[in-house]
């Protein structure tokens, strides 16, 4: 009993077994067969028509809103340079022109039965304008005082120094 048994002696190496090039190029074309890609273009897929067209009415939309307000802005900003005595003279002038079964239309009648109280109709004072310059000497006190209530002028508020009159 010499010699020591080895348990390395009574195996047998073997070579491993290892598949040519052939077997794999074959595995890969049989994977391919089988699994079947299908290419879309992106402009055939549904998603994409789908956005395009959203988009656009989205586009449509904005450009629709954007270009009615400042055509409306502009109108109310071009009655704001209109002055008010303007207009009065506008109305007085063309008064006879108004169509007023159009304006009797719009404003309810409960309006025109408030406004009727508040409206009191005053005659248009028309003043000459005379050539010969204007002396303030021959000017009465009672004029200036007759002047003043016609123009709404309260003494009281020009002062308690009635001299100038």
């Amino acid at each position: 009993m010499d010699k020591q048994n080895n348990i390395f002696d009574y195996l047998k190496v073997n070579k491993p077994q290892v598949p040519n090039k052939d077997y794999f190029e074959q595995l890969a074309n049989n994977v391919m067969k089988s699994q079947k890609i299908k290419v879309i273009p992106i402009y055939k897929k549904p998603v994409t028509w789908l956005s395009m067209a959203a988009a656009s009415v989205a586009i449509m939309f904005l450009l629709g809103v954007f270009n009615s307000n400042p055509q409306e802005t502009n109108v109310l900003l071009a009655l704001n340079e209109v002055s008010v005595n303007e207009i009065e003279t506008y109305i007085y002038d063309n008064i006879n022109d108004f169509d007023t079964d159009a304006i009797i239309n719009l404003i309810e009648e409960e309006n025109i039965e408030a406004e009727e109280e508040k409206v009191s109709i005053e005659p248009i004072i028309e003043t000459t304008i005379s050539e010969k310059p204007i002396s303030l000497d021959n000017i009465e006190k009672e004029d200036i005082l007759e002047y003043f209530e016609l123009e709404g002028i309260n003494l009281e508020d020009l002062g308690d120094d009635e001299s100038f009159i």
